[in-house]
């Protein structure tokens, strides 16, 4: 090499390494590229979101390093949620009827329980019930709870009368609330629907 420029190639080796180590100055880790901003200064870290962290971990903003536990539900698997002040993943129950329960039952979204729908949906009645139903519809009467419905030829089921203002909570899991269910507005009922036979045959209910 040409000793005239040996030096100068010295002096670009010398500020390469020093461009290399230098620090940049930020205000947050919006100034950073993959970096942390810590006391004001990028510096490498573990991690910037919980997003690169292993499942029931978090990534802590203090020392942003992979630490045991949650911060947001995400951090937890399906079914629980992340208990902000312990940093822990808890079993939060049920939160919607026909999402979180078996079928026949209603969420209690206040305890996280789910119960078994108290007016027996789907179980057997008999035409001499039905048909005093019918008749106490006929004549304006309000039903309590629920209604004795023909089925089909010679079966009759007990479904819990709703609201359609209910929304999901409205029936148990498996039913919908249907409005007017027989189209007479002389007879105006709104019950619970489901597949009482596939139900029944199958051991839901």
């Amino acid at each position: 090499m040409n000793r005239i420029l040996m030096p100068f190639f010295f002096l670009l080796a010398f500020l390469a390494g020093c461009s290399g180590t230098k620090s940049t100055e930020c205000q947050d880790n919006a100034g950073c590229e993959n970096q942390a901003c810590i006391e004001g200064q990028c510096v490498d870290v573990d991690c910037l979101s919980s997003n690169e962290c292993d499942l029931y971990e978090y990534c802590s903003d203090k020392d942003y390093t992979c630490t045991p536990g949650c911060s947001a539900d995400s951090d937890c698997m399906a079914g629980e949620s992340c208990d902000m002040e312990t940093n822990t993943c808890e079993e939060y129950g049920c939160r919607d009827t026909q999402l979180d329960c078996s079928i026949g039952e209603y969420c209690n979204s206040g305890s996280g329980d789910c119960y078994d729908d108290p007016y027996g949906s789907c179980d057997l009645c008999s035409y001499a019930e039905n048909y005093e139903d019918v008749f106490a519809l006929y004549y304006g009467e309000t039903l309590q709870n629920r209604h004795c419905v023909q089925w089909d030829a010679t079966t009759y089921y007990w479904l819990a009368l709703c609201n359609v203002n209910d929304g999901a909570n409205a029936c148990p899991r498996g039913f919908a609330c249907i409005k007017d269910i027989y189209g007479d507005p002389s007879m105006r009922v709104d019950a619970c629907i489901g597949d009482c036979d596939f139900y029944r045959q199958n051991g839901y209910l």
